[in-house]
């Protein structure tokens, strides 16, 4: 639930950020910048939840060349997700960037399951259709208003009656 909670109020500020009350920063900036801040917080979630002492232990220093490599590509694919999430934060409402970030880790779980062999939770697996379908049920209403937007927009067509045709046809 916290995950959730801290998850969709940050999603909400940087929205409110990027569109509701701009800051003047490109999405370049806002990826340099936020990726900051967490590398900031990340020795403190380190140390919180004692993943120093796991390091120390020789994970860096037994590392393969091959190892930081994975590292390295791992560090490029996040800045690169940073920024393109970034670049669609600005041109889509809240909620459907949180259906799409719903989506990818659904994708994200099926790929782990499928090729990675993993084992899951039947729960786990209602709960992922559960988010599916809310995304299809959020994109089915969007799409409805959007239709009786349109509908609504287009200037009613005036039928004309007798009279009216009457003084048409005097006027020419």
């Amino acid at each position: 639930f916290a995950n959730m909670f801290v998850g969709t109020s940050e999603r909400l500020a940087q929205r409110f950020l990027m569109v509701e009350n701009p800051v003047n920063m490109s999405d370049t900036g806002f990826m340099i910048y936020n990726n900051a801040v967490c590398a900031l917080a990340m020795p403190i979630m380190m140390a919180v939840f004692g993943e120093f002492k796991m390091n120390l232990n020789g994970t860096f220093t037994s590392m393969t060349p091959s190892g930081w490599t994975f590292v390295l590509w791992s560090c490029f694919c996040g800045l690169s997700i940073s920024y393109v999430g970034f670049r669609a934060q600005r041109r889509i409402s809240a909620t459907s960037f949180l259906i799409i970030v719903n989506l990818n880790k659904i994708l994200v779980v099926a790929f782990g399951i499928i090729v990675l062999r993993e084992v899951y939770n039947p729960l786990a697996a209602v709960g992922a259709f559960l988010a599916l379908l809310g995304g299809a049920i959020y994109t089915w209403d969007r799409k409805t208003v959007k239709n009786i937007m349109v509908n609504k927009v287009e200037p009613p067509k005036k039928v004309r009656d007798d009279e009216e045709q009457a003084l048409l046809a005097e006027s020419e």
